[in-house]
């Protein structure tokens, strides 16, 4: 069974409230630093807001592989190297 470590960095594409109770497992049990991307800013808030620092998101339209490509620039120029993928995305 794989358990998340600290050291692991899960990234989140199309946050939605349903994914929260994963979320809540990953930041708050395990101490993962988890970066969610989606259009809705509103959800996106409300997540952060309730997970704290451990949560950070880019809210762009993940339809675009243009953004995609800035995101991952943005990404490495930020040294969050990504380990695990949850895709959401329909």
């Amino acid at each position: 069974m794989f358990v998340p470590q600290n050291k692991y960095r899960p990234f989140i594409a199309s946050i939605y409230l349903a994914l929260f109770l994963i979320l809540l497992i990953l930041v708050k049990k395990y101490g993962c630093n988890v970066m969610g991307v989606a259009r809705n800013k509103a959800k996106l808030d409300e997540l952060k807001a309730e997970l704290g620092d451990k949560f950070s998101y880019r809210r762009f339209n993940i339809s675009s592989q243009e953004e995609w490509y800035k995101f991952a620039e943005e990404l490495k120029a930020m040294n969050f190297g990504v380990d695990i993928v949850i895709n959401n995305a329909g």
